[in-house]
């Protein structure tokens, strides 16, 4: 099954040799067999380096044509899909059916309560607050969406929120690597980046100006995350105490 939110070459050449491995060697010795769960993903997008000194700047592998992120803009630490948007593949030939797909919006973190699902455990109140399970799009039960909205955390701590084709992003710039900010038609420089996900998946048209309304439907749903300390319908919990000025969330106010 595939969670591919973006797919290319590169991700077939890397996975290629990956199913080979687990198809062969691991099933050869028994590791893993048709109820073993193998997930193939990647915590961030690329950061685009050319591998001088085994490391390199961010985006400069791009001289030599090849674009990791694909079309996505940003990259590993900036708030744009190219820093988040990556492959969720899952291997599990009990359960689920091979070669197909699904655009069901979810998170790495919805893990813990799909694996807590699957073996019969019950988290408690206080565990996996943002944690969906996604266990009925692993095997394409017909379903609600399953999560309401889901939150991005850039590398400087800029806040994004996705509900539905809408993207919400609470800083003018990347919140990471890439610091162009997002200008209007007259140069002044926009509070924050609304984009239309469905549409412009590359983030190239901030809609910020033209739907308030759903900025501010967005900038509520996020506060009301951070207040009651959970995305998940539960308890509320209290977020861990800090002694510094958090100014990410100074829109709450």
């Amino acid at each position: 099954m595939v969670f591919c939110l973006h797919n290319n070459n590169t991700i077939y050449l890397v996975f290629q040799p990956a199913t080979f491995f687990a198809e062969n060697y691991l099933f050869w010795t028994g590791v893993i067999t048709d109820n073993t769960i193998v997930i193939f993903t990647s915590d961030n997008g690329s950061p685009g380096r050319d591998g001088t000194n085994w490391s390199g700047k961010i985006g400069s592998v791009k001289k030599y044509g090849h674009l990791p992120n694909g079309s996505l803009r940003g990259y590993k630490g900036d708030i744009w899909e190219g820093g988040h948007r990556v492959p969720f593949i899952v291997r599990w030939p009990e359960k689920v059916k091979n070669g197909i797909s699904n655009d069901e919006l979810i998170c790495q973190v919805d893990i813990m309560r799909t694996f807590a699902n699957i073996i019969g455990y019950q988290l408690p109140e206080n565990a996996g607050e943002d944690s969906y399970n996604i266990f009925p799009a692993l095997i394409q039960e017909n379903h609600k969406p399953i999560r309401e909205a889901l939150v991005h955390h850039s590398w400087n701590g800029s806040f994004a929120i996705r509900k539905g084709k809408w993207k919400l992003i609470l800083t003018d710039k990347s919140g990471g690597f890439a610091n162009n900010a997002q200008e209007d038609e007259n140069r002044s420089v926009l509070p924050g980046q609304l984009y239309n996900i469905e549409d412009d998946i590359e983030e190239q048209n901030n809609l910020y100006k033209q739907y308030p309304d759903i900025v501010e439907e967005l900038k509520l749903l996020l506060g009301k995350y951070i207040r009651e300390g959970r995305s998940t319908p539960g308890t509320i919990q209290q977020n861990d105490t800090i002694n510094f000025e958090w100014k990410q969330i100074e829109f709450i106010n």
